[in-house]
């Protein structure tokens, strides 16, 4: 996988990634703070460690830990790791508020209703990169 750059240093293009990913994520769906929206359905994956030369491709992020949280109970639901490839999946989650952790990583994630029936159980793609110091 590589990503497309035009002068822009390899940390800023992975960081302009992550603020565009979380950006698009809860603002725009009218939710008072950013979160990660998804409808509800089986979640896949790819973890990805920034590097620090432009002309180097991601590097596949191996045996990073993902955990889903309860919001309010906080306990721990669901948990796993990345693989050789930086890969991961999670089972569907209910409709609600959870907390995601990916490596040293914290969001809030919501999971809402699927807007149609036919393309509820495809599972939806999160993709981050993350500078190394966040992976463990």
């Amino acid at each position: 996988m590589r990503v497309v750059r035009q002068g822009l240093p390899k940390a800023v293009t992975g960081l302009f990634l992550w603020l565009l990913f979380a950006g698009h994520l809860g603002a725009e769906a009218g939710h008072k703070e950013s979160a990660v929206v998804v409808e509800a359905a089986p979640i896949k994956g790819r973890v990805l460690i920034c590097t620090q030369r432009a002309e180097d491709d991601e590097v596949p992020a191996r045996n990073v830990t993902i955990q889903v949280w309860g919001q309010k109970n906080r306990r721990l639901l669901q948990t796993t790791h990345t693989g050789k490839e930086g890969y991961f999946s999670l089972s569907k989650l209910e409709v609600g508020k959870y907390g995601l952790r990916i490596g040293r990583l914290r969001l809030k994630m919501e999971v809402i209703p699927s807007s149609d029936p036919r393309v509820a159980q495809l599972p939806k793609v999160i993709i981050v990169i993350l500078p190394r110091e966040l992976l463990r």
